[in-house]
């Protein structure tokens, strides 16, 4: 029989990591509220995929179920918002890194993140972050050193670099796991 896995531990936390410097340090101020402009939100969604009435392939977007079967497909949505009214000039996010968690027990689906702003992955919980493909290296017996290329199944995080928050703008990435049957 094949146990389902319990949704608690497939919902993620998305971190944020503030690089930058100036206005953009604020939002983790948690001292100054006035200065928090950022808020980021979680939605996890199981994808759900049928065919319509043309039999094409269609995908529909279900809240997760406290108990998700294996096989299931997960999409996990990250939005940053800057909720300045302020001043452009001045508060402006600059530099901001969005992080995605693939949670223990499933797998990244390869290509699924979220493009156009600069995405990366790491394949040791958030040390390191390359570009896909991920390349790693590994030491064989001889010592010698040979480079491979990191499967989906390695991914532990994803990164996206966003340049700029301006007040009132919102920004959403978005990244598939899979549930492993």
């Amino acid at each position: 029989m094949k146990s389902l896995h319990r949704c608690g531990f497939l919902k993620i936390t998305a971190l944020l990591v503030m690089l930058a410097y100036g206005m953009g340090a604020y939002a983790q101020q948690s001292s100054n509220p006035a200065k928090d402009f950022l808020k980021i939100t979680l939605k996890g969604y199981l994808v759900v995929q049928s065919l319509d009435a043309q039999g094409r392939p269609i995908e529909t977007f279900q809240e997760l179920p406290d108990l998700v079967p294996p096989g299931s497909l997960i999409q996990y949505e990250i939005t940053a918002f800057n909720s300045s009214k302020g001043c452009p000039c001045t508060d402006t996010l600059k530099s901001l890194a969005l992080l995605g968690n693939i949670p223990e027990g499933t797998i990244y689906v390869a290509q699924s993140a979220t493009q156009g702003y600069e995405v990366s992955f790491s394949i040791d919980k958030g040390a390191h972050f390359l570009p896909w493909p991920v390349m790693y290296t590994v030491r064989l017996s001889d010592g010698s050193e040979v480079q491979k290329v990191a499967t989906p199944d390695m991914i532990t995080q994803i990164r996206w670099i966003i340049d700029l928050l301006a007040p009132q703008k919102s920004i959403t990435v978005h990244y598939r796991v899979q549930v492993p049957k």
